[in-house]
């Protein structure tokens, strides 16, 4: 059995220019510190925790905002703990949008809060736009994130962890830089479509290998 990985174009990333339009469309000051997260608002994804670590970033860090990019079943729910939480002021729900990678590319920080995750392609394609990333340690996020070197890990539904590794990362612009230049070497290395290619094709090379001395063998 062999693992093959999601790749990441990366050519389409390395091109990409931030959606200078953020601020105007949500009515947030000019110039704001913008953390975000894109996922589905479904249960599995963790925002629930994120939220309830947005009051202890904002003590920090008062002039961030949290952007939540996606739709699903959840949002309701959702804009319900922004209410309890008194955070409106400071969470924006994007909606499903159709220019991620340029959202994404203006955030100062990614974040993947999951409870449970294969992979996380939006962690890769974060990575590839050299954005620091902050991810719960679960399923497959530890085989793309060296905690410290590449992003950050923390335990999964633990507020008071991903608060700290947000703020950290907001005061902290060099460890920032270099986390997002390292993220982005290392899926240049791993994670790049043409490996994921090459490693499809030599499955059906070893495939039609196999074939063809089955049929040889019964001739």
């Amino acid at each position: 059995m062999e693992l093959i990985y999601n790749g990441v174009d990366l050519d389409r990333y390395e091109r990409q220019e931030p959606c200078c339009t953020l601020p105007e469309e949500y009515g947030m000051e000019p110039g704001a510190q913008l953390v975000g997260v894109v996922a589905r608002l479904e249960p599995e994804k963790g925002h629930p925790t994120l939220l309830e670590a947005w009051p202890k970033v904002l003590q920090s860090c008062p002039e961030a905002y949290l952007l939540i990019i996606g739709e699903g079943s959840r949002r309701a729910e959702l804009e319900r703990q922004v209410s309890e939480l008194r955070i409106a002021h400071r969470v924006v729900f994007t909606g499903r949008r159709d220019d991620i990678p340029a959202v994404t590319a203006a955030l100062e920080i990614a974040v993947l809060p999951s409870y449970r995750e294969a992979q996380g392609l939006t962690i890769l394609e974060a990575m590839a736009l050299r954005r620091p990333v902050v991810a719960s340690a679960v399923g497959g996020i530890p085989e793309m994130i060296e905690d410290g070197l590449t992003g950050l890990l923390v335990p999964p539904r633990d507020p008071e962890a991903l608060a700290t590794a947000i703020v950290r990362l907001l005061r902290d612009h060099s460890l920032a830089d270099t986390l997002g230049r390292a993220g982005h070497d290392m899926v240049h290395d791993r994670f790049c479509i043409e490996l994921m290619v090459k490693a499809i094709e030599r499955i059906y090379d070893r495939g039609a290998r196999c074939v063809r001395l089955t049929d040889a063998a019964a001739s």
